[in-house]
């Protein structure tokens, strides 16, 4: 076993870890307001961290029976539309879209779609 003060091996060069923290200092084309949209995971944990910030602000807390009191209908509006808790789930808009290289054109809407439910009610 080896004490404190042994000399540390240097990581060997990584020219990708390199040219990310270039460009994290160079500009606002990968992080900021100007970065590329967020994955799905990415928008739900945003969204999700905000809804829980305005319920904790109403109900005074984050503690559960706190936040048990005042859930029904709390909403926020996000990237991804509105979010409304309904029955302690979140009830919101889904998406179809067709991918035009980084953008996404909107084809169909399926307006509050409950938890559990899927968009099957499209009609062909």
């Amino acid at each position: 076993m080896r004490g404190t003060g042994a000399a540390r091996r240097r990581a060997a060069p990584n020219p990708r870890a390199d040219w990310l923290c270039g460009q994290a200092c160079a500009g606002p084309f990968i992080f900021g307001a100007n970065a590329p949209l967020l994955n799905v995971t990415g928008q739900a944990c945003y969204e999700e961290l905000r809804l829980l910030e305005v319920m904790g602000n109403k109900a005074g807390g984050l503690e559960v029976d706190k936040l048990e009191g005042i859930v029904q209908w709390q909403y926020t509006d996000g990237p991804r539309g509105l979010t409304v808790m309904h029955d302690r789930h979140a009830v919101r808009d889904i998406y179809l879209a067709k991918a035009e290289g980084t953008a996404f054109q909107v084809i169909k809407t399926f307006e509050a779609v409950n938890p559990g439910e899927d968009c099957q009610r499209v009609k062909k």
